[in-house]
């Protein structure tokens, strides 16, 4: 075992999951609960019931399931027929967009040239107009 190993923590605060080792973080980053809950945590709905002084925490799914604890749901949603429904949906939606690639040719190239060589003339003129200016104002 590795002393850095040892030595250092992960934390996940989404998942509220704690790892000693480096290995054991990186199979809990490829999880479907973290990928869920990092990308898309509005699935679950938590909500903190006061019952006789004592505060619970409540755990609701889309089909208005509600568990105790988190595990529970998360088990349930394993099963959950609107739950899955949605995350296909979401699933068939983010693999749908195709990104247009944008085709640069040498002429946009030499049109951007010529407008930033433009831009450099005329700060130039500018800086030169300032400079007579404050010679002007330093002889007088």
């Amino acid at each position: 075992m590795d002393n850095n190993d040892t030595k250092n923590s992960y934390h996940c605060t989404k998942c509220i999951f704690t790892a000693t080792k480096k290995s054991n973080w990186n199979i809990h980053i490829k999880t479907k609960k973290h990928i869920t809950n990092i990308n898309d945590n509005k699935s679950i709905l938590k909500s903190v019931v006061i019952e006789n002084g004592v505060t619970k925490e409540k755990y609701s799914c889309l089909c208005g399931s509600t568990y105790m604890h988190i595990t529970s749901i998360y088990k349930h949603q394993k099963k959950c027929k609107k739950y899955n429904e949605k995350l296909e949906m979401e699933k068939s939606i983010k693999y749908e967009i195709i990104p247009t690639s944008i085709i640069i040719t040498n002429e946009m190239i030499m049109e951007f040239m010529q407008e930033i060589k433009d831009q450099q003339n005329i700060l130039l003129e500018q800086n030169l107009e300032l400079k007579q200016k404050l010679l002007e104002l330093s002889n007088k």
